[in-house]
């Protein structure tokens, strides 16, 4: 996951904030397609813990989502 994370935001030239500590070894799914960064964030974290935003200084930014329930 962490690979994916860095290649979206070097593919869209922005900064990604996340604790390393966080992203694990979880396989996401491949993009294809085109898609905005916030849904590409979106369909890379669904099915994790985890959850993206993009700052008001257009940096990614990905926390863990207190609300999760894994279903």
């Amino acid at each position: 996951m962490g690979n994916a994370l860095l290649v979206l935001a070097e593919q869209s030239n922005r900064q990604l904030f996340v604790r390393s500590s966080l992203l694990g070894s979880a396989l996401v799914p491949a993009l294809e397609g085109d898609y905005t960064i916030a849904e590409a964030l979106t369909v890379l974290l669904e099915g994790t813990p985890l959850k993206g935003e993009i700052t008001t200084n257009g940096r990614i930014k990905v926390i863990r989502n207190h609300g999760y329930v894994n279903s």
